[in-house]
């Protein structure tokens, strides 16, 4: 899955320029093929949905007075793989108006740790370079997302940062947007105020409320106006205007650009970037995949609307050097208890029609294997066949 090709996908030029406005734009990201894979994998995802045992929990965009969802199922989502459905995909009563496959707004908020095919593209070597290049100290991956605009019915996304959303102190969200359809004007592509970042500070916050395990358990608090230290912006030739966060969003709406991309591109986001997306009146989806970076060295607090379960911690972006220990830990990946026997899974593997990228995958994920291995045993058909065992 990994487009580890030679050669820095994240130019000098790309760096200026999301300096400079805010995001940038990294065309063929992604092959025709890995996108073809991500869309394969989304489509079973899809097919997965089991309406019958979901809540049929909706996910507003905050277009109807700022509101949001907050129940327990959205809360819980930070380390899974949930359904959010489109606002008028569910009668009141608890059932679907629309085939489930046109039901869904968005899987998320852990795919990254939960799908080891998306899981290996947020980990990629590219990935990694663009972090480094922008400096980030200690990287971690949260709010992992497949966005569906449906057909006709895909709702807008009002004018919003990223930061208000995956706040730190200071400010430090970076969004990885990408592409698994052409995004275009009619379809509802993104659409951004460039420089945007540099003089609009964060004024607002959406946290929890005290109790969060009750319905409607989130709001937006307002703030002292704070900018970004990082994605560091050593360009600022503009003065802050540190006015409300809705007084500048009004008065800036028209100045919105669209960016209309190609299937594969990357779109990297400021967290400060005022952005938004439009409905979609074509008759053609608009799939996204997105994943957000934040330093883990600035403070990441309870408020936040998003949080781990106790007993971990937000991912940590994956380095050559932890590679094996961090898909042990956080990938979640375990050897099956019915394949003790390795040379049996050796020979199994043999007999099975060997698909390069998926044993590559899977040999990438259960690389921690090998600390106690023979280094001349087959390594890649055993995790694949490990792999072919434990989804049964």
């Amino acid at each position: 899955m990994t487009n580890n090709s030679s050669g820095n996908c994240f130019s000098k030029e790309h760096l200026q320029e999301f300096e400079r406005d805010g995001c940038t734009v990294i065309r063929d990201f992604l092959s025709i093929e890995q996108v073809a894979a991500l869309r394969t994998r989304t489509s079973e995802l899809l097919d997965c949905f089991d309406p019958s045992t979901h809540p049929l929990t909706t996910f507003e965009t905050g277009t109807n007075k700022d509101k949001h969802i907050g129940d327990k199922y959205f809360f819980d989502s930070s380390d899974k793989m949930s359904y959010f459905l489109d606002e008028d995909a569910a009668k009141k009563g608890g059932t679907l108006i629309v085939d489930k496959q046109r039901a869904v707004n968005k899987i998320g908020h852990g795919i990254h740790i939960c799908e080891p095919l998306f899981a290996q593209l947020t980990h990629s070597d590219r990935v990694k370079e663009i972090v480094k290049t922008m400096g980030f100290q200690d990287p971690r991956v949260l709010q992992s997302m497949v966005i569906f605009k449906q057909p006709r019915t895909g709702g807008a996304v009002p004018l919003h940062q990223d930061s208000s959303f995956l706040f730190t102190q200071p400010p430090s969200a970076c969004g990885f947007w990408i592409a698994l359809e052409d995004c275009t004007v009619t379809n509802g592509c993104l659409e951004v105020i460039r420089g945007s970042h540099k003089y609009t500070p964060v004024t607002r916050r959406f946290v929890r409320k005290s109790d969060a395990t009750v319905p409607d358990g989130t709001m937006f608090v307002s703030i002292d106006p704070v900018f970004s230290l990082f994605p560091p912006i050593r360009d600022n030739g503009q003065t802050p205007n540190p006015v409300s966060f809705m007084s500048d969003a009004k008065q800036a709406a028209d100045d919105c650009e669209p960016l209309e991309v190609s299937a594969g591109s990357l779109v990297l986001i400021h967290g400060q970037l005022l952005h938004r997306s439009s409905h979609n009146y074509s008759d053609k989806s608009r799939w996204i995949y997105t994943f957000h970076i934040i330093d883990g060295t600035y403070d990441y607090d309870k408020h936040n609307w998003l949080q781990m379960p106790a007993d971990k911690e937000l991912t940590k972006l994956k380095t050559v050097e932890d590679n094996g220990e961090a898909s042990k830990t956080q990938v979640g990946f375990t050897v099956p208890g019915g394949m003790k026997d390795i040379g049996y899974a050796i020979d199994v593997a043999k007999d099975v029609d060997m698909r390069l990228p998926i044993a590559e995958l899977a040999y990438d994920h259960l690389q921690w294997v090998m600390d106690n291995g023979d280094p001349n045993w087959d390594w890649s058909s055993l995790a694949f066949a490990l792999r072919k065992e434990a989804q049964k």
